[in-house]
């Protein structure tokens, strides 16, 4: 006899089958859960012993397949170093953006839409001049004082001014 095992929907299952005379086809005796598969019951000098019972749902815990595990870990470390490399490559700069008087307003609407284009953001629109507040990354910057040649844009990083008493 020969003895085989498969395992389906977790449970172990055992098949029995006599061995193949010479031009005969092997035959199956018996499937069963190894508990039915005894000494007693078969005749075999084999003892199964029963699988471990399923854990109550409470106390079951879902194992994962360990190249998950690893996918996982490369899929979070991927990101973090996209973050990271995202977050040094374009550093926001503070800055005051203004423009000569006579400066049309589309030449200050071009401007803000550059830099919102490179990711920056305007945080503030002056009424007194024509300009603006914006962090800005260095690279759109560039691309706004070279925007316009009629009217060139001054730009000037945004800082506390304090006034002190010596005259």
């Amino acid at each position: 006899m020969v003895l085989r095992s498969r395992r389906r929907s977790f449970r172990q299952r055992v098949e029995i089958w006599s061995l193949p005379k010479a031009g005969s086809t092997p035959r199956r005796l018996s499937v069963g859960r190894p508990a039915s598969l005894t000494t007693e019951s078969t005749g075999l000098r084999y003892n199964f012993t029963p699988p471990i019972p399923n854990p109550p749902s409470s106390t079951y815990q879902h194992t994962t397949n360990p190249n998950t595990k690893a996918m996982r870990l490369a899929i979070f470390s991927t990101l973090a170093l996209v973050a990271v490399a995202a977050a040094v490559t374009s550093p926001l700069k503070s800055v005051i953006v203004s423009y000569p008087d006579n400066t049309p307003d589309s030449v200050l609407n071009q401007a803000k839409n550059a830099i919102k284009t490179a990711g920056g953001i305007i945080t503030h629109e002056y009424q007194l001049i024509k300009g603006f507040a914006a962090n800005a990354p260095a690279k759109a910057l560039e691309t706004v004082s070279t925007l316009n040649t009629e009217y060139l844009a001054t730009v000037e990083e945004d800082q506390m001014v304090s006034v002190n008493n010596a005259l």
